[in-house]
């Protein structure tokens, strides 16, 4: 079965559902997600210098949305070895700080050291004077109390998160909230889980909403927690403030609910990346959501056109797993629906997206898909799932397919090239700590989604001597964490020689802009390879089928020139036809790496692509566009 590691908030009706695999950050920009806490943060940054404490800061989402209102200078705590270790990756690329411990009165978890607040202001001097104290629905009570003193004294902006459960009962929540409302705490603002203001806060109003959670926990329902924003009289300006800045943006809230299903690899998603953006401008005030599998997230998190990101486990949990399939169709059940789903996916739906997508589905909604003459599945009629289904040939190129379904979906002709987004920052911090200089090395890539497209060790060690023969530039690896120990193994190779190993070590923005940087990048059908070719950057490919493969889009083989890069210079070294044609029919093909290449043949078509390909201009990267942050 699969674990259920965390939780996301989504849709109109404050649910609650689970998160299924390795939770993934969500995006903090604009959306209704963390609202409050962004317009609380750009309020106390107009009237001041700020620095906030975060207690309990699960994988950085509070930090995340402080930092994104404009907060820089943020202690976040977490009570275990693993919450911590998740928010460190955040924090530090927040710039934010992040900290082990448990601040509250009962005993320790996962061996974290127990302390009383001030004990942990003793250790961090310089958040004594913070003016804002956010304590998490799973710190609770104790935590709120151990820092009263500190409160009483600061007189901070408190932001609580209110959750009734075994550990914190509602009688615990309303004795730590009546001795707030004893040191003067008795203005705030009250929202639900997504952010929708609920009204105004007094004594008497806190103890109507810990019955509302109370109530939703015993007997079932929406409202799953609470989160209070207090203020001492001598702040509670500010509070009107903030309520001010939420009146506005509720009144400019989102007209639909849009779900944009696509369940494949990551370079499918960039290849279709180019459809956000003429959705957006066609639905300028919807509320767009990505449900994409966790491992492709990152993707997504510099994404304009997105507001919220709703996850699920790659295919690999579910495939041929029924009770995972059902689990997470119940999922998808328990969250809101929406008004418009959008599946752009033309090839074949081996990921059950159509159910998937349906599941999301209000009554009567819009449901648009590309139809299917296919069935990859037995007993399963993909077609059934959607509304309205367009046409469109199966020759064209994967990227094509993005603009044909902006079209059906927008009524508007839409020019929809792969995109990936990234910002200035991104490259700047890869560039300092791997000593990189843009157009100053070649990206070499290193994993593909699966094993019949990447080149086996022998040859990849055979690549990059040649780039190391035949270009005066470094080499840079790229790969992910599973790319990791051929990356080490490569490289121990060839210590001494100008080769840089980032495998593992970036995260998608930052890989995009690394091969947008990139004088050339040389690799298998993949993901990066997408990637580099959306920021038009010169592509060597090593092939995985012959040079006269069908061009086909979709199907078992589908290949050919329907995935080659887009939009930018691109050479491809193709692998021999008749050894292809061997090779494939051997029945662990699917499992092997690719070896269908003559050695002699390989090298002079290699050193030709490359040198047709550095002896282009130098041109210039661009990255997705600064978000100014709007009241």
């Amino acid at each position: 079965m699969v674990a259920l590691q965390s939780v996301i908030k989504i849709g109109e009706n404050c649910l609650e559902a689970p998160l299924f695999g390795e939770a993934a950050r969500r995006r903090a920009g604009d959306g209704r997600h963390g609202e409050p806490l962004r317009e609380l943060a750009r309020v106390l940054v107009s009237s001041g210098p700020v620095s906030a404490i975060v207690l309990g800061a699960g994988i950085g989402e509070p930090a995340a949305d402080l930092s994104a209102g404009g907060i820089n200078s943020i202690l976040c705590v977490e009570d275990d070895n693993e919450s911590c270790a998740r928010l460190s990756v955040n924090a530090a690329r927040l710039g934010v700080m992040a900290y082990r411990a448990l601040i509250a009165d009962m005993p320790g978890v996962g061996g974290s050291p127990v302390m009383t607040f001030n004990q942990l202001l003793g250790l961090h001097s310089s958040f004594e004077d913070a003016c804002l104290l956010a304590v998490s629905a799973r710190f609770g009570p104790g935590a709120i109390d151990s820092a009263l003193d500190f409160i009483n004294a600061r007189r901070p902006m408190l932001v609580l998160e209110v959750r009734i459960d075994v550990a914190h009962s509602a009688e615990a929540w309303m004795r730590t909230l009546a001795r707030l409302a004893e040191l003067g705490f008795d203005s705030g603002l009250a929202f639900d889980p997504l952010g929708h203001p609920l009204g105004s806060v007094t004594p008497p109003r806190t103890g109507e909403l810990i019955d509302a959670l109370e109530s939703s926990r015993a007997h079932g329902g929406g409202l799953t927690s609470v989160t209070l924003l207090l203020a001492s009289p001598e702040r509670c300006d500010l509070l009107g403030e903030v309520r001010a800045r939420i009146t506005r943006r509720t009144r400019a809230a989102p007209a639909h609910r849009i779900a944009v299903v696509r369940l494949d690899h990551m370079g499918d998603h960039v290849l279709g990346a180019g459809f956000f953006a003429p959705l957006r401008g066609s639905f300028p005030n919807s509320r767009i959501v990505a449900v994409i599998p966790a491992d492709v997230a990152d993707l997504y998190t510099r994404c304009p056109s997105v507001d919220a990101i709703l996850t699920v486990p790659p295919q690999a949990t579910y495939d041929n797993n029924l009770a995972n399939f059902r689990m997470i169709m119940e999922y998808l059940r328990s969250c809101s629906r929406f008004d418009l789903v959008i599946n752009p996916r033309f090839s074949d739906d081996y990921y059950l997206a159509g159910p998937m997508g349906s599941a999301l589905a209000a009554p009567g909604a819009r449901v648009v898909g590309f139809r299917q003459v296919g069935n990859p599945r037995v007993n399963y009629a993909p077609n059934d799932h959607f509304s309205q289904l367009v046409d469109a040939p199966d020759t064209l190129h994967i990227a094509q397919y993005a603009s044909i379904m902006a079209e059906a979906v927008t009524g508007r002709p839409a020019s929809a090239a792969p995109e990936v987004w990234w910002k200035p920052q991104d490259w700047e911090g890869v560039a300092l700590r791997f000593g990189l200089r843009a157009e100053g090395f070649v990206a070499v890539g290193l994993g593909a989604s699966v094993p019949y497209k990447l080149p086996t060790v022998e040859i990849y060690q055979q690549i990059l001597k040649l780039l190391l023969a035949n270009c005066s530039l470094p080499l840079v690896l790229v790969g992910s964490a599973s790319d990791c120990e051929l990356a080490n193994a490569l490289w121990n190779q060839l210590i001494g020689s100008p080769v840089i190993n980032t495998a593992g070590a970036l995260n998608v923005p930052e890989l995009a802009g690394l091969l947008a940087h990139a004088r050339l990048y040389v690799g298998p059908d993949a993901g990066p390879k997408h990637i580099a070719a959306a920021s038009r950057t010169p592509v060597v490919e090593i092939g995985w089928v012959p040079e006269d493969y069908p061009a086909r889009s979709r199907g078992n083989w589908s290949a050919g020139r329907c995935w080659i890069a887009w939009g930018t210079p691109t050479r491809i070294v193709h692998p021999d036809k008749e050894t292809f044609m061997r090779a494939r029919q051997h029945p662990h093909y699917w499992s092997q790496r690719l070896t269908c290449f003559q050695p002699q043949q390989f090298r002079q078509r290699f050193q030709r692509a490359v040198a047709d390909m550095l002896a282009l201009p130098v041109r210039q990267a661009s990255s997705v566009p600064q978000l100014a942050n709007s009241a």
